[in-house]
């Protein structure tokens, strides 16, 4: 899994998993979703709903 690639991706809201995946040259969205969990053990959408609320933390600051 090319996790160290997908980090940044992911945090870009403007970016779809589906975007991400052909980027990172996955065959579609669920072959990066399957990889990324077995990576990492989490869910795609779960790190994206972290790096969101991360973002609004730092910005209310």
């Amino acid at each position: 899994m090319r996790r160290r690639q997908a980090l940044p991706y992911l945090e870009d809201p403007d970016l779809s998993v589906l975007d991400i995946a052909l980027l990172l040259s996955y065959s579609d969205a669920a072959a990066f979703a399957r990889a990324f969990k077995a990576a990492t053990g989490g869910a795609v959408s779960a790190h994206r709903r972290q790096s969101q609320l991360r973002r609004q933390g730092e910005a209310a600051r």
